[in-house]
């Protein structure tokens, strides 16, 4: 709340205590899977997929930050509102320095402590993304699903093989994988 006032406006849920208390309890632990699923309007995004990507910037807990959108302009705006608010949070600055670093793009950004992130979406070549020799350390899938990917059996299957031979061998062993989203089918 102290950092960004204009996205906290509510009080948080017994939901956002139960998010902040995973963290707590799981940091600095490698190799996480983790899925958290919710109604529209629940926070989600702001809370794991903007605020704590911040938080894994600003104390670099990782190096290299992929985040997959189920398109790729919804990808690149969630990298850019990330990069933006690093760029111009005041608040930000005064206590962990300025952050732009040497790569300051829409899509992807590196920051002054060396923390890269990415925006992919579903089709995006991902196989063999590196940054200083390194696979991704983190890898944020936001509302990776629509509606017209999840109606048949078969796209079902089609999105579990593409998450399971190419989103999980993205990253290493101590790849922290987290799935964002609403629930859009039983299965």
């Amino acid at each position: 709340q102290h950092f960004f006032p204009h996205l906290c406006t509510v009080p948080f849920s017994p939901m956002h205590r139960d998010f902040f208390d995973a963290e707590r309890a799981h940091h600095p632990q490698r190799g996480r899977r983790e899925a958290t699923a919710a109604p529209r309007g629940h926070a989600k995004t702001t809370l794991r997929g903007f605020i704590q990507i911040i938080h894994d910037c600003v104390y670099t807990t990782e190096d290299f930050i992929v985040i997959f959108s189920n398109t790729a302009t919804l990808a690149e705006d969630r990298v850019k509102q990330i990069r933006d608010e690093l760029g111009e949070n005041r608040e930000l600055h005064r206590i962990y320095g300025p952050q732009v670093g040497p790569v300051w793009n829409q899509g992807e950004f590196i920051t002054s402590r060396g923390v890269r992130v990415l925006a992919a979406s579903r089709g995006t070549q991902v196989r063999g993304l590196l940054e200083r020799g390194q696979r991704p350390t983190k890898i944020l899938l936001d509302d990776l699903e629509n509606l017209e990917n999840v109606q048949t059996q078969g796209q079902r299957e089609k999105n579990a093989t593409w998450f399971f031979s190419d989103i999980l061998k993205l990253g290493q062993p101590k790849t922290n994988v987290e799935a964002i989203g609403t629930l859009l089918h039983p299965e």
